[in-house]
Formats: C-alpha cells, structure tokens, sequence
C-alpha cells in the first residue's frame, strides 16, 4: 500500500503553547520575552489557536478519497514541522505499517529550497537511521496545475460576485504569498517566478483589470525579506486613490495566523484607517477541485 504524507508549517494549539513552539523554529534558541509576548498577543486576537491542523487533517481524508476514486490503495498521514505531530514521528508510525511506497505532499503550492526542500529534508531526517527502506518521491509543486488555478479562480469570483466589490473594474486585487528572505533571489530559486506566474495565470482566468503581488508575514528577525509588503502596498494603492481591494493570499492553503491574523486583523485594521474597503477571497482548505489538483500530482508519481 501507498503512504502519502501530507505537511504543513505546524502551529500551537493553546497559548501556553507558543513559547515551546517558536523555540523550536528557532532550533532551540529561547525566544526573547518581546518576541514571545507579540506571537500570544497574534494568537489571542484570533481566539488563541490556529485551525491549521484540523483543516490539514480534513485535506487528508479528502485526498485520500480522491485517490482512492483512481483505484490508488493509500492511506494519507499529516505531519507538521514545527508541531505536534511532529513528521519525524508520524514517519516512524508510518514505517511500522505495510507500505512500500511513500509521496511527500507539502502544503504549499510554490518551491523553495526554503519552504519545500525543507520538508523533504525534514522527511530524509525521519527515515534516516530507520532499519526498514521505503521508496520516497516528493511533490515539488503544483502553482500551475489547472484544477488548482481553477479552485483559486472560483474563490475570487464568488468573493467579487459576492460582494460589494461586483467586477466592474473598481476593485483592484492583491495575490500573496508569505515572504521569504531575499537571499533566495541569490541561488535562482524559483519561488517568486512561480508565484507572479500564477497570479497571472488567474488573473487571466478571472479576466481581472487591475491586480498586482505582494508579499506577507515576513520574519521577525533576520536581513532583507522578499517585497513588496502587503502593508506598504495597500498604503500605496490607497494614496492613488484605490477604495476597494480583494485580498487572494494564493500562497496559502489553509485559514492560519497568516491570514485569520495578518490579513483579516492587521490588514483590515489598516485598511480602516486609510478608509480603504477590503475582502479576503475565501482559502482554498478541502475544497474538492483543489484536492483533485494534489491527488492528480500524487497519482502521476506513482505511476512512473
């Protein structure tokens, strides 16, 4: 039988989880008391926990559906990075099962050596040492797949159609993806050509008149992060005059702090005072054409 594995970020599930949690994306490094108290203070604004595991738990059981329509015999296992539950010890729950194949599957639709490679050396980490041998590939990315840029241009209609932002060339809508630091930009990684393609690509697919990129939740410490800010750019657009924006955060799969916090509080806070209308497109989460567009990338893997 088949293993996919499929992986996201990973997040704390209660308050008094996020000092243990961000130790550990700081490779065990104590966070300062400032950086600690503004990470609870974003949780707490959006009821002190992310949904971000209970909505990749429901992708999986969808992905595992859709695979199993394709005749594919699978079972479908979710793994964080960051937290509970760790991929290192899904992977060693997973090795003790009959299965002679394994897809890794992250939860991200663009690559980066920053984002994707990291889970696959998170997955290289897990199997090492492991005295049973299993065959592995990983999904690299799917930003181009049309069933994916379906799924993101049926969630920018119905939040056009929606609303009061009806397309009628007034609205100006805003792709983005998490930033990451600049130099990405020094090894040719191919993350911000793949995210501008694939704004294009549905910006073509919704017949948008105005639209651009911009980046978001960079890092609280370190150099220069990829640009430009969403913050700076909803500041800008507003001073020449835009009144209403959609925000599509096509980098994100799942509803998570980034966009229940980022955009919904802290974007929408400043919108107001700028007295700029602003809407979020709906996250793609378990909707079934985006499911369809991992299970058909799953599925081509397997059957080379």
């Amino acid at each position: 039988m088949n293993a996919i594995l499929l992986m996201a970020y990973g997040s704390p599930n209660r308050l008094e989880e996020v000092e243990e949690y961000l130790t550990n994306i700081r490779h065990g490094n104590r966070p300062d008391r400032d950086d600690l108290e503004e990470l609870k203070e974003r949780y707490s604004r959006i009821g002190g926990s992310s949904p971000l595991l209970q909505i990749t738990r429901l992708q999986a059981t969808a992905l595992e559906t859709a695979l199993r329509h394709r005749d594919i015999s699978c079972r479908v296992y979710v793994g964080m990075k960051h937290w509970h539950p760790f991929i290192g010890d899904v992977l060693q729950d997973l090795l003790k099962s009959n299965h002679n194949r394994l897809i890794g599957v992250a939860v991200t639709p663009f690559y980066s050596k920053m984002t994707v490679g990291e889970y696959s050396e998170a997955i290289k980490r897990g199997l090492d040492g492991t005295r049973k041998s299993i065959s592995w590939q990983m999904v690299k990315s799917f930003h181009d797949h049309p069933l994916f840029l379906e799924a993101w241009s049926n969630r920018i209609r119905s939040a056009l159609i929606d609303s009061t932002h009806a397309q009628n060339g007034n609205t100006h809508t805003l792709f983005t993806a998490h930033s990451l630091p600049e130099e990405i930009t020094k090894s040719s990684d191919s993350y911000p050509d793949q995210l501008n393609k694939t704004a294009q690509k549905i910006a073509n697919l919704t017949q948008l008149r105005k639209w651009s990129v911009a980046y978001q939740s960079a890092g609280m410490r370190g150099g220069p992060w990829l640009g430009p800010d969403i913050e700076e750019t909803i500041s800008s657009l507003a001073n020449n005059g835009q009144k209403k924006i959609l925000i599509a955060p096509i980098g994100f799969l799942s509803d998570n702090l980034e966009t229940l916090y980022d955009i919904d509080v802290r974007c929408q806070e400043l919108a107001t005072s700028l007295g700029v209308d602003i809407r979020r497109a709906e996250l793609l989460n378990d909707d079934s054409t985006f499911i369809e567009a991992i299970a058909s990338k799953v599925a081509d893997l397997l059957s080379r």
